[in-house]
Order: C-alpha cells, then sequence, then structure tokens
C-alpha cells in the first residue's frame, strides 16, 4: 500500500522551479547528469515488473531478484549495495537505494539527510501519510527497505499498490518514482527518511526529496557512505552475461540433469542453451546464479550459454563445456530391501537397452512368513517380457509367494527391453523408467518385519 504527494508528475516542474526552501544551495551547483540509462521521468515504465520465475522458491523471498531483473529490462545493471549495507538504519538504506537508482542511470546523487527533514518524514511514517516538506513517498506493509524499493521503483503503475493510481494513466501512476528518479539540473536534492512498526501496515516507510535545500543539518551524507563501495557507484548499463562456472559439468544424454550456472548479469536470463538445444525450468536467485535442467544431447562436450535481457548470448569457452555422457543403464538404488509396503525404483537406459531385474522375497525367521502378494509396475515406453511364473496384465506385474519357512526364499526375476520413443531420444539415446514395487499379505502375517523383499538389476 502506498502513496505519492499530491503534487503528481505534472507538479514535479513546480517543485523545482519553487522549491520548499528555495535559498540558494551549499556550494557550487553541480554539472547536469548525463541521463542515457534507464527509464526516466517523463516517462514512464510500460507495466508493473516482475521476473516471470517470481513464484519459485528462492525468487519470491529475495527482493535483490526482483529488482535486478526490473532494472536489467530497463538495460540497468544489478545493484551493488555497500558492506556496511545490514548496519545502516533504515533511513540511511532508503537513501543508499534511492541514490543508487539514481547514479546508476546517470542521474546525480542526493547530498544526504537533514535532521529537519527526517523529522518531516517520520511524523509521515507515525501517520501512514506522505511527508509535507517536498516531493514525498509513503509505504506500508513492505518487510524491508529493498522490497519498498521495489515497490515504488517497479510496481507503481495501474494494478500495484499505489493509492493513486487506481485508474490507467491517473496522475498518480508512477509518481514514487518519479519523486525517487527527480531531476534537478543545476540543483542539488536533499533528503529526509522515516520508519515505523507495529501500525496499521506494521511497517511504515516514509521520505520526502527537496530542492535547492539551505540547511546546514545534515546528519548522514552520500560521501561518507562511498568508501564502503567496492568501487565508486557509477552509470552501470546492463552487460551481457557471463558464464563461469556449471555443477555438475557433466550428465545423462538422456537429459534431465539440474545443472547450477555460476556468473554474472545472469538475474533477467531467459534462454540457456546447450549447444544449440536449450535448457528448461530456469529459475534465477541471484544475478551471479541460475539452474537450470539440462536438455538431451549426443555424447560429448557442448558450450553452455546464457542470454539476459541484452539479447547477446555470453561468451562460450571450453571452461564452460557441459558433457553428455552415454549411460546404458544408471540405477537408484541398484540393490534395496523393501521393508516398507510401497518402494519406487528407478532406472535411467538407452532404447534398445535390455536387462533383468531380479526380485526375491526372504523369512529371515523367527517365524514361519504368510503367504504374500507382490507387485511390479513398470512405466511406459518398455516392453515387458516376463520370466518364472510372473502373470502379466499390461505393465503389472504379479507374483504369488507361498508361505515360507525360516531361512526360506522365492525367487522371481523379469526381463524389460526399452521401447524406441522419438527419433530424437532413439539418436541421442536415454529415457527414464520408473518401478512401483508393492507387497501385500494375503493372510496375516504376525512375522511380516522380519521378511524382505531384494530387487537386482543386471544388463543382459
Amino acid at each position: 500500500m502506498s502513496t505519492t504527494s499530491v503534487l503528481g508528475r505534472t507538479g514535479l516542474a513546480a517543485l523545482i522551479a519553487t522549491a520548499v526552501l528555495s535559498a540558494p544551495i551549499l556550494g557550487a551547483a553541480p554539472p547536469a547528469a548525463a541521463q542515457t540509462l534507464g527509464i526516466l521521468p517523463p516517462q514512464a515504465p510500460p507495466g508493473n515488473c516482475a521476473p516471470s520465475d517470481a513464484n519459485k522458491p528462492g525468487v519470491n523471498d529475495n527482493p535483490g531478484v526482483f529488482i535486478d531483473y526490473c532494472r536489467a529490462i530497463e538495460g540497468v545493471g544489478p545493484l551493488t549495495l555497500p558492506s556496511n549495507w545490514s548496519s545502516l538504519s533504515v533511513e540511511e538504506q532508503m537513501l543508499v537505494v534511492f541514490n543508487l537508482e539514481r547514479v546508476n542511470r546517470g542521474e546525480d546523487p542526493i547530498v544526504g539527510l537533514s535532521a529537519s527533514l527526517d523529522a518531516n518524514a517520520q511524523q509521515a511514517a507515525d501517520d501512514d501519510v506522505d511527508p509535507t516538506a517536498g516531493a514525498g513517498i509513503w509505504e506500508g506493509g513492505d518487510a524491508n527497505t529493498l522490497w519498498a524499493d521495489n515497490s515504488w521503483m517497479y510496481q507503481d503503475g495501474y494494478g500495484s499498490g499505489n493509492e493513486a493510481c487506481t485508474t490507467p494513466g491517473e496522475w498518480g501512476c508512477w509518481g514514487h518514482r518519479d519523486n525517487i528518479l527527480l531531476d534537478t539540473p543545476g540543483y542539488t536534492i536533499t533528503g529526509g527518511g522515516g520508519f515505523q512498526t507495529g501500525l496499521k501496515y506494521n511497517t511504515s516507510f516514509a521520505f520526502v526529496f527537496v530542492p535547492r535545500y539551505s540547511g546546514t543539518d545534515l546528519v548522514f551524507t552520500w560521501a561518507q557512505e562511498l568508501p564502503y563501495f567496492s568501487a565508486p557507484p557509477t552509470e552501470k548499463p546492463l552487460l551481457p552475461a557471463t558464464v563461469t562456472n556449471l555443477s555438475p559439468a557433466s550428465g545423462s544424454t538422456g537429459g534431465g540433469t539440474t545443472v547450477i550456472i555460476t556468473g554474472s548479469d545472469l538475474s533477467s536470463t531467459s534462454t540457456v542453451e546447450f549447444g544449440t538445444m536449450p535448457g528448461a525450468n530456469i529459475v534465477c536467485t541471484s544475478d551471479t546464479t541460475c539452474t537450470v535442467v539440462a536438455p538431451m544431447g549426443a555424447t560429448g562436450a557442448v558450450p553452455v550459454t546464457a542470454t539476459n535481457a541484452t539479447g547477446t548470448p555470453s561468451t562460450a569457452s571450453s571452461a564452460t563445456e557441459f558433457t553428455y555422457v552415454a549411460r546404458k543403464l544408471s540405477v537408484t538404488p541398484p540393490e534395496a530391501d523393501l521393508g516398507v509396503s510401497l518402494w519406487t525404483w528407478v532406472a535411467t537406459v538407452e532404447p534398445g537397452t535390455t536387462f533383468r531385474v531380479e526380485v526375491q522375497a526372504s523369512n529371515r525367521g523367527p517365524a514361519p512368513a504368510g503367504p504374500s502378494l507382490l507387485t511390479v509396475e513398470v512405466s511406459s515406453g518398455v516392453v515387458v517380457v516376463t520370466t518364472d511364473q510372473a502373470s502379466q496384465e499390461g505393465r503389472l506385474l504379479r507374483w504369488a509367494v507361498p508361505k515360507l519357512r525360516v531361512g526360506g526364499s522365492a525367487p522371481r526375476a523379469f526381463t524389460v527391453r526399452v521401447r524406441p520413443l522419438t527419433a530424437h531420444q532413439e539418436r541421442v539415446g536415454g529415457t527414464e523408467l520408473t518401478f512401483v514395487a508393492k507387497v501385500s499379505s494375503v493372510t496375516k502375517d504376525p512375522d511380516r518385519a522380519n521378511n524382505s523383499w531384494a530387487l537386482r538389476v543386471r544388463v543382459g
């Protein structure tokens, strides 16, 4: 929930001209900013911004991912916070993040926070209203400063929580963003921040922007914060993504391997290609990390490239190749005891592979085991050839296990042949099969805990 001052978008020019405190500026006027990046007032974004994977784990709880994605859509690089970010007050954090939004777009920074403007903004935060000392903004309900910045800068149009934007094109639409990016060529801007908790919306953020401020009561300045950046903040155009590491760097020709990609400028990544084949389920949890599911591929190494909002793929290199490995048979687990009534067994094989599954029921005592029924259901895409007294109905195989004496066992076996699927799968190989085994007692068995079921797999 947010509001913007009644100035709206059309009132900013008047504010710059008259200014609430319209005495001469402190010091010499800075040169006009370059203003070459992003969407700047009076232009507004075409709509509220949200990552395409916004509801996925690792994204929905990370405001930095949202902000970096939305900045990238405008052609602005990722947000780089100072090393002392967590020790700053909320008011100081607001000044810092607003200045990064400004400076990274080529605008001049806000000089600092004034004690008197802080007091004005704090009163507004206490009252859940806009500050009155200048171009004011207020936001209620966001969990932290970055989420508030996201609301003000990137979710401020029609359909957002902006109370002054209830119809498309209304005067207050994108008004918060306009105030944050307020440009005053030849004049500095001073700010004031306020924050409160436990009120109607749980959190209350307020900030006021005043051009040509004449006071001398600065309590926090942008200049004193600069040493906490690894490099001085400046214009920051979005660069093509880079990929520096893959984990794992190899996987089955059948595809399906989840790969963690490490690099930079990844937050707006929309395409990851393994050679010429696109990966699936891309989720970027930061500007430096994404996950992607590898497609099927032919045996050998292929370059992996990522493409972000610039539209330019990352540079391919031998250091970021993914190696496809042909696997005749991969079973998880290769052998196991069925101590529970339902068990799933997975094998990854190439089309045309034939393998034999051996099943054995055993009674470890001390009492005889009652008769049981073992069923194994095989996933589609295979031809099943049964042996050793197994009955078959479609993909369902059944064995009636007789009463077993102590130490007795009942072995069974069946052969599975993989049916060729699509022409591509036949060429590159690899498909995942699932077997679900279920055990049920025909009669009550007081000693069932001592029984076991083992599955073994042999290629044949």
